[in-house]
């Protein structure tokens, strides 16, 4: 996913769900200048602690986007990485376990937060900057029928090309790609690019 995003030298890149570090460590080494947020700061404590064994370092903070991001954080970034917290059906080859955690109503509660994140994360987007969404579900819940909840607010746009989308023999302007076990040899995943819609 870090890949798809494709960061550029120079980009401001908010990473909204950072995570543990792997996705930060690839923005940093693409020559972004990137802040790193999550919900949990024993998360981004792990996340400091991995990055300084490469030698790299990204600012840290605590981030609830579940709920109105700071005012410093508004239109500020050209670009917006979101990996969503997501049922993990994705990766239920290799983490088996986690299918025990999952009721029926997991998907459906999960889509409702990834539709509440994705509205406030668009919001630190600045002007001509593109958010990526990315899931690691092979559900339509958590994919499409996310993104088509905020259409409101964020529109399809052509994921960046890279390497990535070459080896991954994407179409020249395809707005998403759905990864998938049986074809890829890797998780499950979907991404996608998003702009913000015109006020």
């Amino acid at each position: 996913m870090a890949r798809l995003s494709a960061v550029r030298p120079g980009e401001r890149v908010l990473d909204a769900c950072a995570g543990r570090g792997q996705k930060t460590a690839s923005f940093l080494d693409a020559g972004g200048t990137v802040l790193a947020t999550d919900l949990y700061e024993h998360k981004l404590r792990a996340l400091t602690t991995e990055l300084e064994r490469y030698g790299l370092a990204a600012t840290t903070r605590v981030v609830d986007f579940s709920h109105e991001p700071p005012a410093e954080l508004l239109a500020a970034f050209d670009v917006v990485v979101l990996d969503a917290p997501c049922t993990g059906t994705g990766t239920l080859r290799r983490r088996p376990e986690i299918a025990r955690r999952l009721t029926p109503d997991s998907p459906r509660e999960l889509a409702a937060l990834q539709v509440s994140l994705l509205r406030q994360a668009a919001r630190c987007l600045a002007p001509g900057g593109r958010l990526v969404y990315s899931t690691c579900s092979v559900l339509r819940e958590e994919a499409e029928q996310v993104l088509g909840s905020v259409v409101d607010v964020l529109a399809p746009a052509p994921l960046p090309a890279s390497a990535a989308t070459v080896e991954l023999g994407l179409a020249a302007g395809a707005p998403s790609v759905r990864l998938l076990p049986t074809t890829t040899d890797s998780d499950g995943y979907f991404v996608a690019a998003l702009v913000r819609q015109p006020s």
